[in-house]
């Protein structure tokens, strides 16, 4: 094979959008360099702060060499795996100190993977928050919770989600999918597969688990997250009108 470098990418996504199925789907391809096909990397999440200092002993193991830090870790994946055809990893915004400064490197695809029921992906996030488990197979959710108004955390991940989006929205030239269409069955990612040169689709197609499924007063929970959401959109429409004045 030619060493003339790995085509390199990132998947950027929130939490609860499907990363976990879209990772999966790549693992399988022997010329696709992850971190789990190397290391003990949980959701091939190569810069998680829970996981960096082990990641960075591992791969300092593997290089021969000391790696210290995120991005030292990031170049040394891309070099121990320069050999194949892909090489990527899987990561969120706020993992990384000077994202605009990382998404803007041009050696690199970012790939997007946004979630559009906000609502739904909210309430998975405070499941996940709850449970301390952010990473599920497909399953349907077996906890149920009930909203309360007075829970600060729900405005706290609200507006957590929102910045993230805001992020990967000024991501440029990205490859962009949604969790709904990667599990439509009927939807062909031309972008995506057009990258890979292949069709990539997660394995057990079917519809994202809603938040009705699980949250016992549905209703009020989604009044409450759209409107917070509106108010936000139109607080940044606000702020975009001022600097044009």
């Amino acid at each position: 094979m030619s060493n003339t470098g790995a085509r390199k990418f990132c998947v950027l996504t929130p939490g609860r959008s499907g990363s976990t199925a879209l990772m999966d789907a790549l693992q399988e391809f022997s010329d696709i360099a992850l971190p789990n096909k190397q290391i003990d990397c949980p959701d091939n999440e190569l810069v998680h702060p829970r996981y960096l200092s082990r990641n960075l002993r591992q791969y300092s193991r593997i290089a021969g060499c000391p790696v210290s830090d995120a991005d030292q870790l990031i170049e040394t994946f891309f070099r121990l795996n320069s050999r194949c055809r892909y090489a990527g990893f899987k990561s969120m915004p706020y993992r990384h100190r000077d994202f605009a400064n990382f998404v803007n490197r041009g050696d690199m695809t970012f790939i997007t993977l946004v979630r559009h029921d906000v609502a739904s992906a909210v309430a998975s996030l405070r499941v996940a928050q709850d449970r301390d488990i952010w990473i599920r197979a497909g399953e349907a959710q077996d906890h149920r919770w009930t909203f309360q108004r007075e829970d600060k955390s729900i405005l706290r991940t609200i507006a957590r989600l929102w910045k993230e989006l805001e992020m990967l929205r000024n991501v440029k030239n990205a490859i962009r999918l949604s969790y709904e269409g990667l599990c439509d069955a009927e939807r062909v990612e031309v972008e995506l597969n057009g990258y890979f040169g292949r069709t990539i689709k997660i394995r057990e197609i079917s519809p994202p688990t809603k938040g009705r499924s699980y949250v016992t007063n549905w209703d009020e929970f989604k009044e409450f997250v759209d409107g917070v959401w509106a108010e936000l959109a139109a607080r940044q429409q606000r702020r975009r009108g001022m600097a044009h004045e």
